[in-house]
């Protein structure tokens, strides 16, 4: 069962980083031609800024989160317990991972809510020419923030796994790739 979550978690936190890479290209691709169009024929692309700010950026912030979390590359700061036992670091890895759960979940739900909304009112960001829905980038939120928890999720069951067993294991090892300090 673990072992189907974990592969679930990482297919998903792959999909949603290239769909995050392909995201950042196109707006790469859309920002130059519009400064070039700007400036060559004083005629830019209606609706650039928008397509920046709804899309592109929210997308650039959160599709990677999941993907991160997996190969351990968030931020963490682990000072405190550095120099603590194996099976002491594993625990308090444990209850940190339980914490980041609750946060990605509280967090994915209040997202669904505004996601439900905002959809249901057909929100729209007005451009010089025509209006922008904005509704289905709230969505972005949600699939990053339920893509985040359930790496989490894989993360948790596998590092309970090895505390239950009673093995000492490089907590690297167990939620994602090599962390330096641990």
């Amino acid at each position: 069962m673990i072992a189907l979550i974990d592969r679930i978690a990482t297919l998903a936190a792959r999909a949603a980083l290239w769909l995050g890479a392909i995201l950042l290209l196109l707006m790469a691709f859309h920002i130059t031609t519009d400064v070039a169009m700007r400036n060559l024929f004083g005629k830019p692309i209606a609706g650039t800024l928008e397509f920046g700010t709804y899309y592109y950026m929210v997308a650039a912030s959160f599709l990677a989160l999941g993907y991160a979390q997996l190969h351990d590359r968030n931020i963490s700061v682990d000072i405190l317990v550095f120099s603590a036992p194996a099976r002491i670091r594993m625990f308090v890895e444990f209850i940190a991972l339980i914490i980041t759960l609750i946060y990605a979940v509280a967090f994915t739900y209040a997202s669904l809510i505004v996601a439900l909304e905002k959809t249901r009112k057909g929100e729209f960001a007005l451009t010089q020419y025509f209006n922008l829905a904005t509704w289905p980038s709230r969505w972005i939120l949600v699939v990053s923030g339920a893509i985040f928890a359930l790496v989490l999720l894989a993360q948790i069951l596998r590092l309970a796994s090895v505390l239950y067993k009673g093995q000492d294991r490089r907590i690297a090892d167990l939620v994602g790739d090599r962390r330096g300090s641990i």
